[in-house]
């Protein structure tokens, strides 16, 4: 009688390893479209520069509730526009000093666009209804 090699070979496979690939590239996925660090951060940056621009907005408004309706003196004297936030009295800027610190504990900065005068924050004002809109140039298209 011949004896016959009954001996059996150890591994995976093909189908076995295909099939675990293929779990772990699926896997891999869903935490890479849960995690986008990118977008998050930016979300999350934007989000901090409108809620800047909101409260020098509401400084702006609980100034002129205080004040019987008056803007900032450096307001007062501007037509309808487009105006830069200064960081301090520079010129060429709207200066909202005024707001700092009763109403603000200090004017935000816009990190991205800042400059060594300039907050980086815009202002468009309206002076025939003493509206003022506060935004970043982040904002801007």
């Amino acid at each position: 009688m011949s004896k016959v090699n009954s001996k059996k070979l150890k591994g995976f496979t093909l189908l076995e390893l295909l099939l675990v690939i293929a779990i772990v590239a699926v896997l891999a996925g869903i935490v890479m479209i849960g995690l986008k660090p990118a977008e998050k951060l930016s979300i999350a940056t934007s989000t901090k520069y409108l809620q800047n621009a909101n409260d020098i907005e509401k400084a702006l408004n609980t100034y002129m509730v205080d004040n019987s309706g008056n803007v900032p003196t450096s307001l007062s004297i501007l037509t309808y526009g487009y105006y830069d936030i200064c960081k301090t009295t520079a010129s060429g800027c709207v200066s909202l000093t005024d707001l700092v610190p009763k109403y603000l504990p200090a004017l935000p900065i816009d990190t991205t666009n800042a400059t060594t005068d300039i907050t980086g924050f815009k202002i468009r004002y309206d002076p025939t209804r003493k509206e003022a809109v506060v935004f970043s140039n982040a904002e801007l298209p």
